[in-house]
């Protein structure tokens, strides 16, 4: 088995993990991201406006990440 040497190794490809990852490699170190999903934060729920906008940045495929395509909000005084 061949052996790979890296800087920083992060676990976990969700929001922090990534953004993590990310700031490594642009800091100059190797990274190597581990995410046991199949793809990157497939389980992850956020607000997502801010995110898929750093998530388009880092040059992430768009079929690699699930974005919330329709919401709503609800409360006591607007629904």
């Amino acid at each position: 088995m061949e052996e790979l040497n890296f800087d920083v190794v992060v676990v976990g490809g969700g929001p922090a993990g990534s953004s993590a990852a990310h700031m490594a490699a642009k800091n100059g170190c190797t990274v190597a991201l581990i995410e046991k999903e199949k793809e990157i934060a497939e389980t992850v729920r956020t607000s997502g406006v801010t995110w898929i906008s750093d998530i388009k940045k880092f040059g992430i495929p768009e079929e690699c990440y699930n974005p919330i395509k329709k919401f709503s909000f609800c409360s006591q005084k607007f629904c």
